[in-house]
């Protein structure tokens, strides 16, 4: 199946259109112009058209301030099992297990090698540290690299980590350097 992904992966853009509603599949149908016929993945279960009243309800129990990713995925018609039906890929951050928040905090704790003095120095043009969001709130530059040494395992829910570029004119400059989410267990 050829891959053509439109990615929305990130909470501000889909908030933005989103605000005050919920999400539920008329929207997600609109937003990613979808046919009668596409099948729906949330969370590693499949949904197709006839099973929309299921599909409303676990969307409708998870919290959108928990998306972690949003995509369609067109197909060319080359895979069997679809036809020619597009693919909505719908994940929500669940908990993740102890060693697998402890990998991935690890490894993004490298990825902030920039020093910082002060909270209003611009940032670096030739920066190396990726943008970090914390529970839908992005991290100024400046304290990223401070809340990620203090960040305590036991406190996260879930980790996404995307090294590839993202887009600047929603994250801001650092965007180039990748994006890191993390949702932690509310108080």
């Amino acid at each position: 199946m050829k891959k053509i992904v439109l990615l929305i992966t990130t909470i501000l853009t889909f908030n933005q259109v989103l605000q005050a509603q919920k999400l539920d599949k008329n929207i997600i149908d609109k937003r990613l112009e979808l046919k009668n016929d596409d099948i729906y993945i949330v969370n590693g279960l499949t949904y197709e058209q006839k099973d929309s009243l299921k599909f409303n309800k676990v969307l409708k129990s998870h919290s959108i301030d928990r998306l972690v990713e949003l995509t369609k995925l067109r197909n060319d018609g080359r895979s069997v099992r679809c036809a020619n039906n597009d693919i909505v890929i719908i994940y929500f951050a669940t908990q993740q297990s102890e060693n697998e928040i402890k990998m991935k905090l690890n490894e993004i704790r490298d990825k902030f090698p920039d020093e910082y003095y002060g909270f209003s120095q611009h940032i670096l043009t030739d920066s190396k540290n990726p943008v970090l969001m914390v529970d839908n709130k992005t991290i100024h530059h400046t304290d990223s690299k401070k809340i990620i040494e203090n960040l305590n395992t036991s406190n996260i829910i879930f980790i996404d980590y995307k090294s590839e570029p993202q887009a600047s004119e929603i994250y801001g400059q650092n965007a180039k350097n990748g994006l890191i989410r993390i949702w932690t267990k509310q108080k």
